[in-house]
């Protein structure tokens, strides 16, 4: 994924980083998914701190780099990860002429530039 979100321990600021793909359409899907994904965690009580060592643990060990740790049914934000992307990432794609294939490409070859999985 191309896009990060950060919740302070507090929940008093929130912020979602996204890395330029040329297209806003793009980047507002990496938004809608990190927004979506981070408030669903919080509403479950779900701690920010738990799912960056699940990523950075899942980073450590994994090499595919179309694979996302969200995705593994281990991590503790599976869930949250999956209706972001079925419920508001991939209809919203859809409504905005967003090829779904060309944008998965585009997050993977972003994470590979920067050295990333996810």
């Amino acid at each position: 994924m191309s896009g990060k979100s950060l919740t302070d321990a507090a929940c008093k600021s929130f912020q979602v980083r996204v890395t330029e793909m040329g297209n806003w359409r793009k980047e507002l899907l990496v938004v809608m998914h990190e927004l979506a994904e981070s408030f669903v965690c919080l509403h479950r009580g779900i701690p920010e701190p738990e799912i960056m060592a699940f990523d950075i643990a899942w980073e450590a060990v994994n090499t595919n780099p179309e694979a996302e740790p969200g995705n593994d049914p281990a991590a503790p934000y599976h869930a949250e990860h999956r209706f972001a992307e079925e419920v508001i990432e991939r209809p919203m794609a859809e409504a905005l002429g967003v090829d779904w294939a060309d944008y998965e490409m585009n997050c993977v070859s972003l994470c590979e530039a920067m050295g990333r999985v996810t």
